[in-house]
């Protein structure tokens, strides 16, 4: 079963994706075949259609989605920061679990950076591969062209005979 949100589901675009989710009654989820749809849920501000809200697979939460997703971070910073500040400033933890957690995002913090410089190095340097490649091509040779004999007397600047040894 699958459940889908729709964020701005109110909007002609998000409630006419909605009806066709609806109407279709599965969803094919990255290629893995079509799967039976359990519910849509509805995110907006704004009121939801009447035949949307009268329909028992549609869910709606009224509201902002950065609210919400304000409130889910909230409740993060109070349970992982005051353990970091805790420790930080006197040396102990209160509680194992807590120290724990925090140090888990420590952990996976300094390992989104590491990888982040790592994708940026490679990146750069594709980048200035590309450079050095487009630089080490030759030249096209110069055209002579009879505007340009006549600016230098006639005199051409390819070596006589074709040949690139001095006389």
């Amino acid at each position: 079963m699958a459940n889908v949100v729709v964020t701005g589901g109110a909007g002609f675009l998000g409630s006419r994706l909605a009806r066709e989710l609806l109407a279709a009654g599965s969803v094919d989820v990255a290629g893995g075949g079509a799967r039976p749809l359990a519910r849509v849920t509805i995110v907006d501000q704004s009121p939801v259609p009447a035949d949307l809200a009268a329909d028992e697979r549609v869910a709606v939460i009224r509201g902002d989605l950065g609210d919400l997703l304000d409130r889910a971070l909230a409740g993060f910073a109070s349970v992982g920061l005051p353990v970091v500040l805790e420790f930080w400033a006197t040396g102990l933890v209160p509680r194992l679990p807590t120290a724990v957690l925090a140090s888990g995002f420590m952990v996976l913090a300094c390992l989104s950076f590491t990888s982040g410089v790592i994708l940026d190095s490679v990146a750069r340097g594709r980048r200035e591969f590309k450079r050095l490649a487009y630089l080490a091509q030759p030249s096209p040779p110069a055209i002579e062209t009879p505007e340009m004999l006549q600016r230098t007397g006639g005199a051409s600047s390819r070596p006589a005979g074709g040949s690139n040894a001095a006389a």
